[in-house]
Order: C-alpha cells, then structure tokens, then sequence
C-alpha cells in the first residue's frame, strides 16, 4: 500500500507597506544583490527585511534598546512620522 503523503503546511505571511526614501532604498537593494550573489539564488527585499528582524529580535531586549532604538529615535526625527506620540 502506498504511503500517504503529509502536507506540509505553507507559512503564512503577514502583507506589510514600507516607505523607503531613495537612499534606504538603494541600501535594500544593494544587501538583496549581496545576497543574491551570497546564496546563487534571488533574494527579495522582503527575505533580506525578514532576516534583519529576525537578527534584532535575536540580540535581545538590552541590545535593542541600546542599539536600535537610538536609530529609530533618529529616522523618527527626520521629519517623516506616522502614528501618534504617547
């Protein structure tokens, strides 16, 4: 009898919009052809999005504050805001 086959479920993902200024942009693009170039395969800018989340959330609640949170505060005061100030 043959053996069944297990489906394995697909990773859902959560669609998000992102407002890059040219700059930014070019950054995004430039780390996708690093590693495209990296991996032999094409790399969206959503993996390469995806992996630096993964790194922040990795280093740990200290780190991000240390590290990260001054360069949000930083894109925060360049006069781009979205949301309200608490």
């Amino acid at each position: 009898m043959p053996r069944e086959k297990t489906k394995q479920e697909k990773e859902r993902f959560a669609i998000r919009s992102l407002a890059l200024a040219p700059d930014t942009d070019e950054v995004l693009a430039r780390l996708s052809q690093d590693a495209t170039d990296y991996t032999g395969r094409k790399v969206s800018g959503s993996a390469v999005v995806r992996a630096l989340l993964r790194y922040a959330d990795a280093q740990g609640y200290e780190w991000g504050i240390a590290n990260l949170c001054p360069l949000i505060e930083n894109e925060m005061s360049g006069g781009v805001l979205w949301g309200k100030k608490k």
